[in-house]
C-alpha cells in the first residue's frame, strides 16, 4: 500500500528483561523490552521498508523502495550507494545480527522512468535463500547482480517471482500475469524450500513458468483470487483459484508443520470456499466478509470458515500459525463484532471512533480459541504479528489518541506521541493475554509496518519515523532520526513469554538406542525433559522416539564347488556371518549356513579294468591323453579300457557333478586261452629280450609300455622273431603285438 508520510530508515534492537517469577503465588511479573541498538540508513530524497525476515543465524533482511542514488544502506561508518538512476527501484539489504552491513541489492525497471514499486515481501526457506513476490509495473530485471534476467511485462501489472541465495546471487526469477492487473499479496516457504503465494489476477493468466499451460481466466472483470504452490527450483507444482458473486480481495497465506496451506481473504456477495471440484457455499453478510480455508499439501480443501459480519470488515492484516500450530488472523472491523465464526458468540468492543484492532486464533478444525480486541479513541492501523519459539505474539501498527492494549479487565493504556500517528509494538502470551506493549515515535508520524521473531528468540520490525523517535521501550530515551527516509530496525530479547517456557515437539528414530538429554534411551516411546535456555527460561522438548532394532536372521545354501550369497562367495561348507543395512538404516546381521556337496570320484583298478564310485546317476568316461575325448559308449560305472592309457570318468549323483583324475591303465596280459602262441623271452631280463611270433603271421607291430602306461618302445616286426632290448628302470613292461591279418597279443616282461 502507499504510505503518504516521509520518515527515516531506522534499524533497532531491544532486550526483554525478566522480572520475578512467583511459581507458587499469584502469577508471573510481564517482561520488560529493552533497546539494544538502533541504526539507520541516510540519504535523500525517499526510501521506504515495507518487511523484514530472521534467519537462523541472526541475519536480517529487509526488503523495500529508493528513488535516489544518494541513499547509503551501510548503517556503519562505511558507504555503500545502489544506482537506480534516480528513478524507483526495489531493495533487499542484508544485516548481520550487530547491525552491521552485509550486502545490498536492487531490482529495477529499466528504461521506465515514471514505474513505481508497491509492496513487496520476502520469506527465507531453511538454508536462508530468500523469495521475493513483488508486483512488476514495467519490464523488470529480476537478477540484481550484473547479468540480466528481464522479466517482460504482458499487459498491466504481473506477479514477479525471485529467489535470492543468502550470498545475494540470483538463483531464478519468473513473472506470471496477463493483459490485466495481477498482483501477489502474500507468500510463505517451507522447509524445503516449496513456496505458496496469493494474489490477485485480471482477464487469463498463466501460472506455469516452465513449457507447461495452467490457464485460468477470471470469472468477472474485476478479477479473481488465486493460491499458487511452486517446488524450490521454481516449478509450478499446484493452483487453485476462488471466485465470488462479488468483489474480492487476495490475503495472507500461513504454511503449517505438516505442509498445509492456510488462506485468508475478503469477499462479497456469495463464494465457494473450495477451489476443488467440492463445494461449500458462504454468503457475505454485509459488504465485506473475511474468511479462512485450509488447503493440504496436494491443494485439497480440507475446511474453511467465513465471518459473517454486520459492519464492513477490511481485508485480513495478517495470518500466522499461531500457538499449537493454530490459525491466527489479525483484522480491523468498523463495528461491533461476534469474533467466533462458529455457533459461539464472543462480541468485540464498540470503536469509540475509527475501527477495532482484532485477533482470532482458532484449532485445526475451525473452533474458536481466543480473540483479542481493542478499542481505539481515533485512527487506529494494523500491519503484522510475528510468533516466538515460545508461542508468544508480537503485533505492529499505529494509533491516535489513548489506547488501551490490555483486552481483559485491567487497563494497560499508551497515548500516542502526536496527532498523526504513533507506531506501537504490542505482545500477548500464548493464550492471547497481554504482556506487554510499546511505542516507537515522537512528535511527528511513526509506524510500525512489520515485525518478525527468529528461532533465536530475536525480533525485526521495520517503520517509519518522521524527524526524531524513541525506540528504547523502557524509561530510558534512545532518540534517532536521520532526516525524510524510512527505516528497519531489530531487537532481541531474554524472556519474551510470560512463564519463560515453551514447548517442542521432536520426533527421531535410532537404531538400537539414542542419546536425549544425556540419557540412553533403547525403547521406543515419548521422552520429556526441561532445557535451560541461556535467558535462564524452560524449554520443553518432548521427543516422539522410534527405536529400529538390529534384526538378525538365518539364510542356508547349498550348492557344489561354490556358492553366491549378497554378493559374497563361499568355497567350503561353514557357517559364515553378513553384516546388511536393513529399510531403517540399522545394521542387520544374517548368518549364512553354506553347505557344499562333495561328490566321490574314487576310481579303483580291478585288473585291465577302472571301476567308479558306485551310487551315481550317470556316467562319463574320458582319455585324457587325447584331450579328455568322451570316449562314446563308455557310460558305466565299470570301464575296460581298450589299450593302455590314462583315462577319467565325470560323474554325476543328481545335483552336482564332477570330474576324477586320471588312471594309468596298462594292458600287459590277456584272458587264459587268448593270443597263444606268442612269447617274450626272457623275462626277467636285464633288458634284452625277444618277441616270439608263431609262423606265418607274417609282418606285425609292436609296442612296449611302462607301469604307468608310457610307450617306451614302438616298431614292426618282419618275421617270427623281434629282438628288443629295455633302457629304462626296473619294473614291469607291457608287450602288445598286432599282425597285420589284426591278431592282437598281449604279455609282460620284468626287467631286473
Amino acid at each position: 500500500m502507499e504510505k503518504g508520510l516521509a520518515g527515516c530508515i531506522f534499524i533497532w534492537r531491544s532486550c526483554l528483561v525478566m522480572g520475578a517469577l512467583l511459581l507458587c503465588m499469584a502469577g508471573i511479573v510481564a517482561a520488560q523490552a529493552s533497546l539494544e541498538w538502533v541504526k539507520g540508513v541516510a540519504g535523500p530524497p525517499y526510501a521506504e521498508a515495507w518487511r523484514c525476515k530472521i534467519d537462523r543465524g541472526g541475519y536480517v533482511y529487509t526488503v523495500g523502495r529508493y528513488n535516489s542514488n544518494a541513499v547509503d544502506f551501510d548503517p556503519g561508518p562505511g558507504v555503500f550507494q545502489s544506482p537506480c538512476g534516480n528513478r524507483e527501484a526495489c531493495f533487499l539489504v542484508k544485516l548481520d545480527s550487530l547491525g552491521g552491513f552485509v550486502w545490498e541489492r536492487s531490482f529495477v525497471h529499466p528504461g521506465a522512468t515514471g514505474s513505481i514499486f508497491r509492496e513487496s515481501e520476502i520469506e527465507l526457506d531453511s538454508m536462508g535463500n530468500i523469495y521475493v513476490a513483488m508486483p512488476a509495473e514495467e519490464n523488470l530485471d529480476a537478477d540484481p547482480g550484473p547479468a540480466v534476467q528481464l522479466l517482460t511485462v504482458n499487459g498491466g501489472d504481473d506477479v514477479a517471482l525471485v529467489k535470492i541465495d543468502p550470498a545475494g546471487n540470483f538463483v531464478w526469477g519468473f513473472r506470471m500475469g496477463g493483459t490485466g492487473i495481477d498482483n501477489p499479496y502474500d507468500i510463505d516457504v517451507l522447509p524445503n524450500g516449496d513456496f505458496v503465494v496469493t494474489g490477485q489476477f485480471q482477464y487469463t493468466i498463466d501460472f506455469d513458468p516452465g513449457p507447461g499451460t495452467a490457464t485460468f481466466t477470471s470469472a468477472s472483470t474485476i478479477g479473481d483470487i488465486f493460491m499458487a504452490k511452486y517446488s524450490s527450483s521454481g516449478a509450478l507444482i499446484w493452483v487453485r483459484v476462488l471466485t465470488s458473486t462479488g468483489m474480492q480481495f487476495p490475503g495472507n497465506v500461513a504454511l503449517d508443520a505438516q505442509g498445509n496451506s492456510y488462506w485468508s481473504g475478503v469477499f462479497t456477495g456469495s463464494a465457494d470456499l473450495d477451489p476443488g471440484a467440492g463445494t461449500q457455499m458462504v454468503t457475505a453478510n454485509f459488504l465485506n466478509d473475511i474468511f479462512l480455508i485450509r488447503l493440504d499439501p496436494n491443494g485439497n480443501f480440507t475446511g474453511g470458515v467465513a465471518w459473517a459480519t454486520s459492519n464492513s470488515m477490511a481485508p485480513p492484516c495478517d495470518l500466522q500459525m499461531g500457538p499449537g500450530q493454530f490459525p491466527c488472523i489479525y483484522f480491523e472491523v468498523y463495528g461491533t463484532e461476534d469474533l467466533d465464526p462458529g455457533p459461539g458468540t464472543v462480541m468485540s468492543a464498540t470503536p469509540v471512533g475509527g475501527s477495532n484492532t482484532a485477533m482470532v486464533c482458532l484449532d485445526q478444525s475451525f473452533n474458536y480459541q481466543w480473540s483479542w480486541a481493542m478499542a481505539t479513541q481515533g485512527f487506529n492501523r494494523l500491519d503484522e504479528f510475528a510468533v516466538s519459539p515460545g508461542g508468544c505474539i508480537y503485533f505492529s501498527g499505529a494509533f491516535k489518541g489513548t489506547l488501551d492494549f490490555d483486552p481483559g479487565p485491567a487497563v494497560h493504556t499508551l497515548t500516542a506521541g502526536n496527532n498523526l500517528g504513533t507506531g506501537f509494538i504490542c505482545q500477548l502470551d500464548a493464550n492471547g493475554n497481554y504482556v506487554d506493549a510499546w511505542t516507537i515515535g515522537g512528535t511527528e508520524s511513526s509506524w510500525v509496518l512489520a515485525v518478525d521473531i527468529g528461532p533465536d528468540r530475536k525480533g525485526c520490525a521495520v517503520g517509519e519515523c518522521g524527524t526524531v523517535c524513541d525506540f528504547d521501550p523502557g524509561p530510558n530515551v534512545a532518540g534517532h532520526g536521520y532526516g525524510s527516509l524510512l527505516s528497519p530496525f531489530y531487537w532481541k530479547w531474554n524472556a519474551p513469554c510470560a512463564g519463560c517456557s515453551d514447548t517442542t515437539d521432536l520426533t527421531a528414530s535410532a537404531c538400537q538406542s539414542y542419546v536425549f538429554a544425556g540419557q540412553t534411551l533403547v525403547n521406543s516411546g515419548t521422552y520429556q525433559h526441561t532445557f535451560t535456555t541461556v535467558d535462564n527460561c524452560d524449554s520443553v522438548v518432548v521427543l516422539h522416539l522410534t527405536i529400529d532394532p538390529v534384526t538378525s536372521g538365518t539364510v542356508t545354501v547349498s550348492g557344489c564347488d561354490s556358492v553366491e550369497v549378497n554378493g559374497q562367495y563361499y568355497a567350503a561348507s561353514g557357517t559364515y556371518q553378513q553384516v546388511l543395512t536393513n529399510v531403517a538404516g540399522c545394521d542387520s546381521f544374517l548368518a549364512v549356513v553354506v553347505t557344499l556337496q562333495v561328490i566321490d570320484t574314487t576310481v579303483t583298478q580291478q585288473g585291465d579294468s577302472l571301476v567308479a564310485a558306485p551310487g551315481m546317476t550317470a556316467y562319463q568316461w574320458l582319455e585324457c591323453e587325447n584331450q579328455y575325448v568322451v570316449i562314446p559308449g563308455a557310460t558305466a560305472q565299470l570301464f575296460a579300457p581298450p589299450s593302455s592309457g590314462q583315462y577319467a570318468v565325470v560323474v554325476t549323483d543328481g545335483f552336482c557333478t564332477d570330474t576324477s583324475s586320471c588312471h594309468a591303465v596298462v594292458i600287459i596280459g590277456v584272458p587264459d586261452g587268448e593270443g597263444e602262441g606268442m612269447a617274450v623271452a626272457p623275462s626277467p631280463t636285464a633288458g634284452a629280450f625277444a618277441i616270439h611270433l608263431p609262423a606265418g603271421v607274417g609282418a606285425c607291430t609292436y609296442r612296449v609300455d611302462d607301469a604307468c602306461g608310457r610307450m617306451v618302445l614302438q616298431g614292426k616286426c618282419a618275421g617270427p622273431r623281434a629282438d628288443l632290448h629295455l633302457a629304462g628302470p626296473a619294473g614291469m613292461y607291457g608287450v602288445t603285438v598286432q599282425a597285420a591279418n589284426g591278431a592282437t597279443w598281449h604279455r609282460r616282461v620284468l626287467k631286473l
